[in-house]
């Protein structure tokens, strides 16, 4: 059971992380885009 909890939010971890490295990416496209476009 703390095997898969531990599992879990290492997980969930990385979703944060990978969403927050998403949106960060859309946002400085976006600022480009308003910027250069």
């Amino acid at each position: 059971m703390r095997i898969s909890f531990t599992r879990r939010q290492a997980v969930g971890s990385w979703v944060m992380t990978s969403v927050s490295l998403l949106a960060w990416i859309g946002f400085k496209s976006m600022i480009n885009i308003i910027l250069f476009g």
